[in-house]
């Protein structure tokens, strides 16, 4: 009598909700990206209407698409006019710093600055600056700020860092931004490397909020346009390792780790391998 050692659940599957994904840090196939999650919204696991669903534990960050974002099989399309997906007021997605956004984005050529996500409302409808934002200039470069709420809008009242090049068109770009403190901040595009950057602002107070809502795609009129196959927030600045691994798979974050079995195999003329995991013939699991 023996046993065949078989894998199910492989980590090979394309996560998505037909074929399932990572809904722990203990299911995952990278747990240390699931320390700090604060939001995912993967659009590329498939269509699910008017309804983004938030795939971290928690406090299930699910947003609203306002103006119909368009559905393209496996991510979301913004027009740069009125789309957004709105969160509302939400307390739990306005944190301070350390913390990190990150997406996987293609965008086509640009003439204005572009949103990728805001925590809060930017200008116009108040006074002050607030929240913190990953965006794009109207040259396509990479650039996470925040405001801290305080004052009439002025370069004291804000902290920026902005890439000095700009990220491909028409080309899946996975970017990232991190705000550790005031004076420190980082800009990833697709690697581990911090890019070149220049930084503005001279806030050295903490991340400001008002009422306004969190937006995907949105902060002020600053409207994003192209392509979204997921976003993703923590409370905390990921390590070089960790945006290597977001930058080398787009489902580093959902994918699942192999699990393996070892099944009894019956003696010849008895159960097959399928009847005897029906009868519960299961002596190992690693």
């Amino acid at each position: 009598m023996g046993s065949n050692i078989i894998q199910i659940g492989s980590s090979a599957v394309r996560p998505s909700w037909s074929q399932g994904f990572a809904r722990s840090k203990s299911e995952a196939a990278n747990p240390s990206l699931w320390d700090g999650l604060v939001g995912a919204w993967f659009p590329s696991f498939g269509a699910t209407g008017a309804t983004l669903h938030d795939i971290s534990p928690g406090a299930k960050n699910n947003g609203t698409l306002t103006n119909s974002p368009t559905w393209v099989k496996d991510y979301l399309d913004f027009d740069g006019v009125d789309q957004r997906v709105t969160f509302g007021n939400n307390s739990s997605l306005k944190i301070q710093y350390p913390l990190t956004i990150a997406a996987l984005v293609k965008l086509p050529v640009l003439t204005e600055t572009k949103t990728i996500l805001s925590t809060d409302y930017w200008g116009w409808l108040v006074s002050n600056y607030h929240g913190a934002n990953l965006g794009v200039t109207a040259a396509r470069a990479l650039f996470i700020e925040y405001g801290d709420g305080l004052g009439a809008r002025s370069g004291n009242r804000r902290s920026a860092l902005t890439a000095d090049a700009a990220i491909p068109v028409n080309q899946w770009t996975f970017v990232a931004g991190i705000i550790r403190s005031p004076t420190s901040m980082s800009l990833y595009v697709d690697g581990s490397t911090d890019i070149l950057s220049s930084s503005s602002g001279s806030s050295t107070s903490a991340i400001g909020f008002s009422t306004q809502p969190v937006y995907i795609g949105l902060r002020s009129d600053a409207y994003l346009e192209g392509g979204v196959k997921y976003v993703i927030m923590w409370d905390r600045a990921l390590a070089p390792s960790e945006t290597a691994l977001l930058a080398a798979d787009e489902f580093a974050l959902p994918r699942r780790k192999t699990k393996t079995y070892a099944i009894y195999t019956a003696p010849a003329g008895g159960l097959s391998i399928p009847v005897a995991m029906h009868h519960r013939k299961l002596i190992g699991v690693a």
